[in-house]
């Protein structure tokens, strides 16, 4: 696990391996489920060999959530491998193949919006704002 959260190319070879030889028209960017509330600020531990996992609340009391900081996703590592590895999917697959990077968990989670990645240009236009 550690080698796909940590190395874009790593994780990017893995998706056009599986897509190419099983003839899939749609990869889903995902690699762990904690990523994204470790993205948001919760602790996280990265196992070497099994998904990472979240084991420490971030609030003791919901009532202190005015009291987080605002997120910068942006800045947690692990999602720039996500965002790096769909560049390398779009750039490989061009608009031949459906790009989705899975970002549901905080929408569920964190009544956030999830970030969608689509086809090349769909990509684009969300990195570019």
């Amino acid at each position: 696990m550690a080698g796909f959260r940590d190395d874009p190319r790593a994780l990017t070879r893995s998706f056009i391996q599986s897509t190419e030889r099983y003839s899939l028209d749609g990869v889903m960017v995902d690699v762990d489920t904690a990523t994204l509330v470790g993205a948001l600020g919760m602790p996280v531990e990265f196992p070497a060999d099994e998904p990472a996992i979240g084991r420490v609340a971030r609030l003791a009391n919901l009532a202190n959530v005015d009291t987080l900081p605002p997120p910068d996703i942006a800045r947690y590592p692990v999602v720039q491998v996500w965002v790096e590895a769909a560049r390398l999917l779009c750039a490989h697959f061009g608009n031949e193949v459906f790009i989705r990077g899975n970002c549901d968990l905080l929408r569920v989670q964190f009544g956030g919006l999830p970030t969608y990645f689509g086809r090349k240009r769909d990509l684009q236009a969300q990195i570019q704002g």
